[in-house]
Order: structure tokens, then sequence, then C-alpha cells
């Protein structure tokens, strides 16, 4: 069976294998990709026996991606290629590893993913379920979290890393995020992120130590708005410090429209009422003060400011009308629990999650 997407390389199967990882035990349809590309061979449970052998020419993956995906054809290959390309400040290759977990694409995602990541995962429900299913795969000790329409700086891993060994009690690292895209409101959107740079309120952290991650249980897949919030509150309450890159990430907003915008938190505003039930929950989508930080960029851009508060008042309404759709404060719902485990409504409806692992060998 050929490769999707990949020339003349074939796949194998590999069939009967389980993948546990901590409290979870995970169904896995193993397809390794026979190519000539660095990577690790072979799986590894994320309670970390003794590594699997390696290629002796391949360098120990020092940092693992994560995307998670769900018909991101558009923004996938710019994505994928610059995680690739992370070097450090002497122009030194960064050994990565790249995991995507696609939620059943319908688009081009899978087959593009199949010929730049190093494991392809297939599972949800969700993108909070779907970081949990990468990060017990992960190879390395720190992991990126990163979405399918984000643009990694030349060497923001390499900044994120130096970080971390700099000071060992650094457990979390935020890295500065801006935003494109094409039309008004994509404009009034990247004056927004300008405003809201360095604002503790708004910001989460994207690179973790794993060890971190796994202390405080991975993500919350009771919530699918503000998780990343919740995952950065929480290992900072674990004890670990915060770290900070001056390279950051770049946030594909593609044709932002305001129907679109509104649509987006709507879907979102679902789970906000779950977040906010939390007794630690102490972040608002709802508070406008945090666009006043930087007051001079509203004055030198009026025009843009007044399209900014429009566009966070569709927002708002958004999340407000998904919020009372999903009910009463508080309300979750019931096939979703919490941490790297497994969900009883998994993909299949089975209760174990279908996740198909491919491993580039």
């Amino acid at each position: 069976m050929a490769e999707p997407g990949g020339g003349d390389r074939t796949l194998t199967p590999v069939s009967g294998r389980s993948l546990k990882a901590g409290r979870r035990d995970v169904d896995v349809a193993a397809v390794t990709l026979h190519s000539p590309v660095r990577t690790r061979a072979g799986v590894r449970p994320a309670s970390r026996p003794a590594p699997a052998p390696t290629r002796p020419d391949v360098a120990v993956p020092v940092v693992t991606v994560v995307i998670p995906t769900r018909n991101a054809a558009r923004t996938m290959e710019p994505a994928l290629t610059a995680v690739r390309a992370q070097h450090d400040a002497a122009g030194v290759p960064l050994a990565v590893e790249l995991v995507v977990v696609d939620n059943h694409s319908t688009d081009a995602t899978r087959t593009i993913a199949s010929r730049l990541a190093d494991v392809l995962l297939i599972g949800g429900p969700e993108r909070s379920a779907q970081r949990n299913h990468g990060t017990e795969v992960a190879s390395a000790d720190v992991i990126a979290f990163v979405d399918a329409d984000q643009l990694l700086a030349p060497t923001v891993l390499a900044e994120a890393l130096a970080c971390l060994r700099a000071d060992p009690g650094v457990g979390v690292v935020v890295l500065p995020e801006t935003s494109f895209g094409s039309g008004f409101w994509a404009r009034c959107r990247a004056l927004e992120r300008r405003c809201t740079m360095d604002d503790p309120r708004t910001e989460a952290g994207r690179v973790f130590r794993r060890d971190a991650v796994r202390q405080v249980g991975g993500f919350d897949e009771r919530l699918t708005a503000a998780e990343d919030w919740d995952l950065h509150d929480r290992v900072v309450r674990a004890g670990w410090r915060v770290g900070r890159t001056v390279a950051g990430v770049r946030h594909d907003e593609g044709h932002l429209t305001l129907r679109g915008a509104f649509t987006k938190k709507r879907y979102y505003g679902r789970w906000l009422a779950a977040y906010r039930a939390r007794p630690d929950a102490r972040r608002s989508v709802y508070s406008p003060t945090r666009l006043l930080r930087r007051p001079q960029l509203l004055l030198a851009h009026p025009l843009l400011a007044v399209g900014m508060v429009v566009l966070k008042a569709a927002e708002a309404l958004g999340a407000l009308a998904g919020e009372r759709a999903a009910g009463r404060p508080g309300r979750v719902e019931p096939s979703l629990r919490v941490g790297i485990k497994t969900n009883p409504g998994g993909a299949d409806g089975t209760g174990t999650p279908v996740v198909e692992h491919w491993r580039r060998a």
C-alpha cells in the first residue's frame, strides 16, 4: 500500500499493538513509514521505560511538537514546514520530533501530515484530548503545543529550550503571538494582539517540560475553550515558574469575517461555563480593559481600534450565545473526562478512542 502523497514509500501495517500511557490503555493501529527521514523507531509508552533503539545517524529529539488538526489543509503545510525549519542562533538544525494528532479530517490534512510529520495519530474527540494523545507518544522531555494555523519563528524553540536549561524551576515558556491575514477584520485582530502582548491575563505557555504536564494530569478534556489557560495556570500552581522567549508565533487568521468570528466564539462558548465553574479559574474572555494596555497603538490606528472593539463585541456575543446554549453554569459533557486517560465516549463510540499510529522508521 502506497503512502498517501508520499511517492514510492510503502506502509507496513503492525496489528494487535497496545499503547499504555500512565493511566491510559489505548488500542493502536500502527503503521511504519519506511523513509530515510530522521526519527526514533518504535512506540515508547508515556511511562518512559528504556528508549527504543535509534538509528546511529539520527539525533534524539530535544523537543516534541504536538499539533492537533481538523480539516486544516489550508494552513497545514506552512505550519509543519516552519517546525521542520527550526534551528539555533548559529543556524544548527534542531532535533525536533513532529507529532500530528488529526481528528478525522476529510480534506488533505492527513496526506500533508504523513509527508512531513514523524508521527500521525488519528483520534479525538477535541483538541484537549488530541494534545493528551500526542503527549503520550512524545519522545522528548520538552513538549511544544502548536496549532495548525500557527507559524513558529525559526529560532523560537531553541530560545525556549535555552530558557528551560538556564533555570530548572521553569516549567512553562510563553511564546509571544502575533497574527496576520487578509481583510479589515484580520488587521483589527493584529492590532488586538499587539495591544495584549505580554499581558498575563491573556497569554498562555506553549512549551512545557514533559514532567510538568504529567504532574498536573495533562489537558482537562472537559474543556475545548480556555484549556490552554487552564493548563498553564495549573502548572504554575504546582510550583513551576514561567519563562518567555523573544521570538514568537504568527497566527494565520486567513480571511477573517465578523460572522466567522461570532460563529467560532459561539462554538467555544459551550465550554466557558465549565471553565468558570472551576474554583481556581481566574481569567475571563469578557475583560475589555486588557485592550487598553497600549493606548498609543489605539491612537495611532483609530479606524482599526474602532473595528477591534466591534470585533470583540461580536466575539463576546458569540461566546455568550454558546454559554446559553450549553445550559446552566458548570454543566459539562458527561462523555469527557479529565487528564491523560481514556475518553468514555471515544471517537468510535465504544469508550476507547480510535487512534491510528504512524511512525517514520
